[in-house]
């Protein structure tokens, strides 16, 4: 069974559309590895390792054992006691936080003093850019950088941790910029904790208020639990969280397998919640995300673009691929490290220019899902690796096309170079419409269908087709010019390409008998036109 039929359906459709706030607490570390197989401590765990040296004082929660330490032996000990007691020093992120930052979450909300999610984040080759202090609000974030609020500070920021009662009981009135902040996206967006307990004072004194304010509006919160108890569902339940009970006696393995499924479905439903400008853009994305696709993903400086579209575009395209960029597939939120990511994993091929902002962080991510041979870099040639791709090893087989100052003015010797490393590679062929009709993507069966349509017509009438590309209408209007089709089929078409166009640009669904209608007329079209060939 898939760990997201347990998902409510609301729950599942705000992932899609990027709207979780993911609340990533103490029990969440619990996933990590340490090569002596320590294991981490949750919060109380982590209280009972300080309680232990306060020569028989019983705190009454771990806030007061925290604030017992500091009160006994001094801040800048507690500080150096928890580092110990989270084994900072060895600790590596485990399988589920290597699938949470796969994830590719744009801000996520953290009450964590480790680094363990700054290391997964590095470790599937994405970034993450930690948000600790008031100051930082203001500064617009990133593209393609993920936000890491971490909202109780962290073991290299002493200052901003909030780990006593003092911390706790002063927060709202020394970091008023960073509670509302941190109010704002409790409202704005679902919270979704794991591994978090939702005792902090502070936490729970911004939902208490929201609560009071909003009422019944405010956005329902669930909490990703492990074969969580009656009790724990009812203390969830009592603060306005309602649970979501997975089943597993490993934790880590189930959290990974729910991330890891959460990333299929989010790559698999791209091409219905994004709404890409170009047309084969779109007929690719409604592929299934297992089918290879012939995107290639291209990120180039947005001072070149119109460049790159008008001598370096057609030539991806006369390899047989598709160029898209992440400009291009506009998600409905804005989200373009997620689209990002996603398209990386649906592209057949990358191709990254060093010169934009991003390059480095696109081009260890493209490495981190695709093969070298599949990657074309291209740099300055006055500067084979420039300082943008500074920390990325470049692996075996990559392709780096070096560019020099006239690229504007000479594109011919660039233009030869990028055709020539497209030829080393392999095309993924279309996807067969009758498999995908058999597994049921009626919609995908379509499309391809109509793709295999365009391909053989472009190349049996191309000659009186001045549009380059010809759309597929004027294609079959040229055909039945030339005798190629009856009137009977061109009307049929028309109608077919109508259900197609549903299909790519308003995501609507082909139902199975007008799936197959279609295929097998397009198929019976196809092999007339193969045998006038021969």
């Amino acid at each position: 069974m898939s760990l997201l039929e347990l998902l409510p359906k609301p729950l599942l459709e705000d992932f899609l559309r990027d709207r979780w706030l993911p609340v990533v607490g103490a029990g969440f570390s619990k996933n990590a590895h340490h090569p002596l197989g320590h294991p981490m401590p949750d919060w109380r765990e982590l209280a009972d390792g300080l309680t232990a040296q306060l020569d028989g004082y019983e705190p009454q929660d771990p806030v007061d054992a925290l604030s017992a330490y500091a009160e006994e032996y001094g801040r800048s000990r507690l500080i150096e006691k928890l580092g110990e007691l989270l084994l900072i020093r060895d600790v590596k992120p485990g399988a589920a936080h290597l699938a949470f930052a796969d994830v590719a979450f744009d801000l996520v909300l953290t009450t964590n003093f480790d680094f363990l999610l700054e290391q997964a984040y590095a470790a599937v080759g994405q970034s993450c850019r930690p948000l600790l202090s008031e100051a930082q609000l203001p500064q617009s974030p990133p593209e393609r950088q993920a936000q890491l609020l971490k909202l109780h500070g962290d073991l290299n920021h002493p200052n901003e941790m909030v780990a006593t009662e003092e911390d706790f009981d002063t927060f709202l009135a020394q970091r008023p910029l960073m509670a509302t902040f941190t109010a704002n996206l409790l409202i704005t967006r679902t919270p979704v904790l794991i591994g978090y307990s939702f005792d902090d004072p502070d936490t729970r004194a911004l939902w208490a208020l929201i609560q009071s304010r909003i009422g019944k509006l405010r956005r329902r919160a669930y909490a990703l639990k492990i074969d969580a108890t009656d009790t724990e569902v009812e203390r969830f339940r009592r603060r306005g969280v309602n649970v979501v009970n997975l089943p597993g006696q490993d934790y880590g393995r189930a959290f990974t397998e729910l991330f890891e499924e959460l990333q299929v479905a989010y790559n698999r439903d791209l091409g219905r919640t994004s709404r890409p400008t170009d047309d084969e853009v779109a007929a690719q994305l409604v592929l299934p995300a297992e089918e290879p696709s012939r995107l290639c993903f291209c990120s180039v400086p947005r001072s070149l673009l119109s460049w790159y579209r008008r001598e370096i575009f057609p030539v991806i395209e006369e390899a047989g691929y598709v160029p898209v960029t992440p400009e291009e597939v506009v998600s409905p939120d804005g989200n373009v490290l997620a689209t990002t990511r996603a398209l990386l994993a649906r592209a057949a091929l990358a191709l990254i220019d060093g010169a934009t902002y991003n390059a480095a962080f696109e081009l260890r991510m493209a490495l981190a899902h695709m093969e070298p041979q599949q990657v074309i870099a291209v740099v300055d040639k006055q500067q084979p690796l420039p300082s943008s791709m500074g920390s990325v090893k470049v692996g075996d087989g990559m392709a780096v096309v070096g560019r020099d100052e006239n690229l504007l003015a000479d594109p011919e010797i660039f233009r030869e170079e990028i055709a020539s490393r497209l030829g080393r590679s392999i095309v993924p062929q279309l996807a067969q419409p009758r498999r995908l009709l058999k597994q049921g993507h009626f919609d995908a069966a379509l499309v391809m269908a109509f793709s295999a349509l365009e391909q053989r017509l472009t190349k049996a009438i191309e000659p009186v087709v001045p549009e380059r590309p010809p759309s597929i209408g004027r294609l079959i209007d040229a055909a039945a010019e030339r005798g190629l089709v009856s009137p009977d089929e061109r009307a049929q078409f028309r109608y077919w390409q109508v259900l197609r166009n549903s299909a790519v640009h308003q995501g609507a669904d082909i139902a199975a008998d007008q799936a197959r209608e279609a295929v097998r007329g397009i198929e019976a079209v196809l092999k007339r036109l193969d045998s006038r060939r021969a």
